[in-house]
């Protein structure tokens, strides 16, 4: 079976010193993964890192879809990355 994983990671935007709860774009963030969950577009979303921390590494949240360039393209219009705060990378799973 293969699905398509986002893979989001900090940005050059990003400030350290917050936590991923905290930053000032995550809320947008959260808002919109959680419609895209809603619409059917992602299976599955979820931090890789505590909420209330500082970020250890730079990943912060995986995302699971069904298509490569729908997932992409949808992904691209986040908030978080539209202002660079997030990047996100996006590559079939094959599980």
């Amino acid at each position: 079976m293969t699905s398509v994983i986002g893979l989001y990671r900090r940005g050059p935007a990003w400030n350290g010193r917050e936590t991923v709860r905290d930053h000032r774009l995550m809320q947008e963030h959260r808002s919109f993964v959680g419609s895209l969950l809603t619409a059917g577009a992602l299976e599955s979303a979820g931090a890789v890192q505590p909420l209330d921390e500082p970020l250890a590494g730079d990943y912060v949240e995986l995302v699971v879809g069904g298509d490569v360039e729908a997932l992409r393209t949808a992904l691209e219009h986040d908030p978080a990355v539209v202002e660079g705060v997030l990047e996100v990378d996006v590559m079939p799973w094959h599980r």
